[in-house]
């Protein structure tokens, strides 16, 4: 017998199953060091299926060029009304104004901090998005409109998005995009259509573009003189239109109601999960439970993926609804 045997067979009983225990401890203290200890109290995990998150970015890209003074009341109308929308449809946002500009502007922000919810009034967005429809004759501008570079350079440099926070951009011109790009590339449209998803890492659930622009020859109501946009009323040429078009966004007309186009529902940071990765391994048999609006829904058929240590439900949990996951 060893003399830590001896030792414990010299107690009496009771104290056996003590020194048996102290053994146990002793021997795993000093030969097990690099066991994973198990947990005595189980955790919890909790995910919450939604598809609209609480925070936007807004950039707003506006033709100041020739500041479209006729039409100037209806235009900042139905700014205002997008802007009481935004703030009765978000949590949290921030937005930004941008000029078409890129001879003197450049992408530069025409503020120098972001707007957000709480932060200024309806009055204060009103007024700066009116303030680009002041001059009949905007001499501190370039001769081009060219708002896609504009911001692809601002969302480079000067409003850059937030990692999975989704961006809106609305194009706001009576006229084509004639933006710059490399000589190898095809279409202003496909460059900044891929420049613009590697700023947002190629998530394309993170990026919709609005183009308001005009619509048919016929509505002319901003513009004082021909626009070239009039030259195709179909906007098969039009990168501004192509552009919202390929990116999950939609036109509207500058003589209509824009500011119902610009839907703001539905923007999904990603697609509803079916799968959930664990905080930690498991140390407990897993319990899972699904609530929505304090009521207990009946929870979906699911197993456990320990290769990924990820709980994976058979049918996608509902949208709206907190899982939480024991373990």
């Amino acid at each position: 017998m060893t003399p830590l045997e001896r030792w414990v067979v010299g107690f009496p009983r009771s104290r056996r199953r003590l020194g048996a225990v102290f053994t146990i401890w002793l021997l795993v203290a000093i030969g097990c060091t690099d066991k994973v200890t198990v947990s005595t109290v189980p955790v919890s995990d909790f995910f919450t299926q939604d598809f609209n998150p609480p925070y936007f970015d807004v950039l707003w890209v506006v033709d100041d060029r020739s500041p479209m003074a006729r039409a100037s009341s209806h235009l900042v109308s139905e700014a205002t009304a997008f802007f009481q929308r935004l703030d009765a449809s978000t949590a949290r946002y921030r937005m930004e104004f941008i000029s078409t500009d890129m001879q003197y502007a450049k992408g530069a922000l025409k503020i120098a901090s972001p707007l957000t919810k709480g932060i200024g009034d309806l009055t204060l967005r009103t007024g700066l998005f009116a303030s680009t429809f002041q001059n009949i004759i905007n001499l501190k501008t370039g001769g081009l409109s060219q708002g896609i570079e504009a911001a692809d350079v601002a969302l480079t440099n000067y409003f850059q998005p937030q990692a999975g926070v989704p961006m809106i951009l609305v194009f706001f011109s009576d006229s084509y995009d004639v933006s710059n790009i490399p000589s190898s590339a095809s279409s202003i449209t496909s460059y900044y259509t891929g420049e613009l998803l590697k700023i947002m890492n190629n998530k394309t659930e993170l990026l919709r573009v609005y183009s308001i622009n005009y619509n048919s020859t016929s509505d002319n109501c901003a513009t004082e003189y021909h626009t070239d946009i009039q030259n195709d009323p179909t906007h098969t040429n039009n990168p501004y239109f192509l552009l919202a078009q390929g990116l999950s966004g939609s036109t509207g007309g500058l003589c209509g109601g824009f500011a119902s186009s610009i839907d703001l529902s539905g923007i999904r940071l990603k697609t509803l999960p079916n799968r959930f990765k664990l905080g930690g391994v498991p140390t407990h048999p897993l319990q899972v439970l699904i609530t929505k609006n304090g009521q207990q829904l009946t929870t979906p058929e699911w197993y456990y993926d320990a290769s990924m240590n990820e709980v994976v439900f058979a049918t996608t949990p509902e949208e709206g609804c907190t899982i939480q996951i024991i373990r």
